[in-house]
């Protein structure tokens, strides 16, 4: 069974490594992340992006 996390971002640069972080650090492996920006006008998605496109799952 794979699991979704879906991450709702806005403005939250400050935040969304540590949270994408603790999404990887799950024991289970099979899952999915996705990262829904809702037009933030920071570093959220770029920073998202980066960190998501750093794991394979």
């Amino acid at each position: 069974m794979k699991a979704a996390i879906v991450i709702g971002t806005y403005n939250n640069e400050a935040h969304i490594v540590q949270t994408i972080a603790s999404v990887k650090s799950q024991k289970m492996g099979d899952w999915r992340c996705l990262v829904i920006d809702n037009g933030s006008t920071d570093a959220s998605s770029e920073i998202a992006q980066k960190e998501t496109f750093q794991d394979d799952r």
